[in-house]
């Protein structure tokens, strides 16, 4: 994920909007996010 847009998003949850990232890269959601919920055909599940 580039740098500019981890830039960006930082910037905009520090301004207190929330941001709805999906992706299936841990990494990139241990990075980015202070909370997950994992939906699987339409449910949260997790």
């Amino acid at each position: 994920m580039g740098s500019v847009f981890r830039r960006h998003v930082r910037r905009v949850t520090g301004e207190g909007s929330m941001v709805l990232l999906s992706s299936y890269i841990l990494s990139e959601v241990e990075q980015l996010c202070d909370r997950v919920t994992i939906i699987r055909s339409g449910r949260v599940v997790g």
